[in-house]
């Protein structure tokens, strides 16, 4: 399940906010694939996406601050951010799958996994909550345009959101 799309096998989503709640029951060995984006991506790319949800689930398995799965391959999630919480999930993805991601950055102070490690280290960065409410973090350090996003509800609300087109 996810907060967009239960399962991506598409080529490109870009320009997503996705905040609020997400619960998963099910108990399964490869988790419940809570995502807040996706909870399943088979394949393209997730780019300047920005999640802050509270994930509830029995396992922490599976689920995941931006993607839920795959439990293999190698998921595409660029200039990203996962401000995301909740003890029984990762911070951007639910399982190991990150190895073709760059510039993805996870909440330093939240209660997930990290989804940092040794073979990601140099393209998955922890962010804190301070620099996400720095409109200079989305558009220097992330290259969000202005002309997609407002960054005005930053200090009260802590996210970014999709300017009318």
């Amino acid at each position: 399940m996810g907060g967009i799309a239960g399962q991506f096998d598409g080529k490109i989503m870009e320009d997503c906010v996705v905040s609020g709640s997400i619960e998963g029951t099910s108990v399964h060995p490869m988790g419940v694939r809570a995502g807040e984006i996706t909870g399943w991506q088979g394949g393209g790319t997730i780019r300047r996406v920005v999640t802050k949800v509270n994930i509830t689930a029995p396992a922490s398995v599976g689920n995941g601050g931006i993607i839920g799965g795959p439990q293999s391959g190698s998921a595409v999630v660029e200039s990203a951010v996962s401000l995301s919480t909740g003890a029984n999930a990762n911070r951007i993805s639910g399982w190991d799958v990150l190895g073709m991601s760059s510039s993805a950055y996870e909440l330093e102070t939240s209660d997930s996994h990290s989804s940092m490690n040794d073979t990601n280290a140099d393209r998955i960065f922890a962010v804190t909550e301070e620099q996400a409410k720095e409109k200079t973090f989305y558009t220097e350090t992330l290259g969000w345009s202005e002309d997609v996003w407002s960054f005005d509800s930053l200090s009260a609300d802590g996210v970014p959101v999709l300017k009318k087109l």
